[in-house]
């Protein structure tokens, strides 16, 4: 588990499960949840959105939206509401 603050107030945590599994990203300040991994979602719904990724003309597909349950590096519970699935979400 790895935090960090910046200079403008942003908070990141990166948790890195095993190198099999992708990381997980939490940015307290995010406009929107993602996950790209469907395991941790429990999906209330499926939706095709188009998520601007700040490249030029660069996109990502939504695929779901749901409840994502996580889990810290000291096994406590982080719930996420209105999350949605982006399976080609990388690092």
């Amino acid at each position: 588990l790895i935090e960090a603050d910046s200079n403008d107030g942003e908070s990141v945590t990166l948790l890195l499960n095993s190198k099999e599994n992708k990381p997980i990203i939490l940015n307290s300040r995010a406009s929107h949840h993602m996950v790209n991994d469907p395991q941790f979602l429990k999906k209330d719904r499926d939706v095709s959105l188009k998520i601007s990724t700040g490249g030029l003309n660069s996109t990502l597909q939504g695929t779901a939206t749901g409840t994502a349950i996580l889990r810290n590096g000291v096994g406590e519970k982080i719930i996420l509401h209105d999350v949605i699935l982006v399976p080609d979400l990388n690092e």
